[in-house]
């Protein structure tokens, strides 16, 4: 068992400019990345599994600018534009969830970079929140030993983020909350094609689907969307609070691909078709709240 100890620098300068109703700013900032994320599934879950980098670590150095107007703390736009370059970021040479002992893991080295807009859109009136946010990103990696040195979208490059969100105090007690999503498809890695294979030894003399794959990360999945709503009621007990929420998650059950896979489809004794499925792992869903705060 081996431990290492990086000292690393992460320097950040912002430079602002502000009027009585609008504000300029420049900004820079140098992160740098520890550990490598590996995914179980298609998309981003908790049973991800977090691998330490070893040797130099990814870097990366974004400079980004932008402007917000404002009108009397009733509204607010803001504008940005950003640029980031990516150095020595990893990925895994090859991926093998069988066998995750430290001398199986071999990460490539390479560079990318990302390139975007944000724009952001408040109103206040009485008591009525509306928010709204876009964001337009361009995300590419380049590896000599991934695609045959092709830049690539990575799995976290999001086209398009648009989130919407309006809050409602009907009164001292009662809030009304709903928010409205919409994100471009994530990039996934998608077989080409399945080799059949039959087992000699195999009594039952099952036929065996092996997925062919070519290029990483070839395949975007479609655009996700969903609503959400809550409703909370909040009571004054003495020096406590009790605060009850009751909300629904994905009101329209908008199917959002959570992951695909490849499934053999028999059209008859001689016909075998492959076809590209896939799951949805967060329907609708109501939930309830109960919580006490102590004072």
């Amino acid at each position: 068992k081996q431990s290492m100890t990086q000292l690393t620098l992460d320097p950040r300068v912002k430079l602002i400019y502000e009027g009585r109703a609008h504000k300029i700013w420049l900004d820079y900032a140098r992160t740098h990345q520890y550990e490598r994320n590996l995914q179980v599934f298609t998309i981003s879950s908790p049973v991800d599994l977090q691998i330490p980098i070893k040797g130099k670590v990814p870097t990366s150095d974004q400079l980004s600018g932008g402007i917000s107007l404002s009108h009397e703390r009733q509204w607010l736009f803001s504008g940005a534009l950003f640029y980031k370059r990516l150095s020595h970021i990893k990925d895994f040479a090859r991926i093998d969830l069988t066998n995750l002992s430290g001398d199986n893991i071999e990460m490539l080295s390479g560079k990318g970079q990302a390139i975007g807009t944000e724009l952001g859109f408040e109103y206040r009136f009485r008591s009525v929140d509306l928010r709204a946010n876009y964001t337009l990103s361009d995300v590419k990696h380049q590896f000599e030993g991934i695609n045959d040195g092709r830049s690539f979208s990575p799995p976290y490059d999001i086209r398009h983020d648009v989130f919407a969100n309006i809050v409602v105090q009907i009164n001292r007690s009662l809030m009304f909350t709903a928010s409205w999503e919409y994100k471009s498809g994530v990039v996934v890695t998608f077989p080409v094609g399945v080799a059949v294979t039959k087992d000699l030894f195999d009594k039952e003399n099952a036929l065996k689907m092996i997925p062919v794959y070519k290029d990483r990360y070839n395949y975007r999945l479609k655009p996700t969307h969903k609503l959400d709503v809550t409703v909370r009621w909040e009571k004054q007990l003495s020096k406590d609070v009790l605060k009850l929420d009751f909300g629904i998650y994905n009101v329209y059950n908008q199917a959002n691909d959570s992951f695909v896979y490849i499934e053999p489809v028999r059209k008859n004794d001689y016909y075998i078709r492959f076809e590209p499925r896939s799951k949805v792992m967060l329907p609708f869903m109501p939930f309830l709240s109960v919580t006490y705060c102590l004072n």
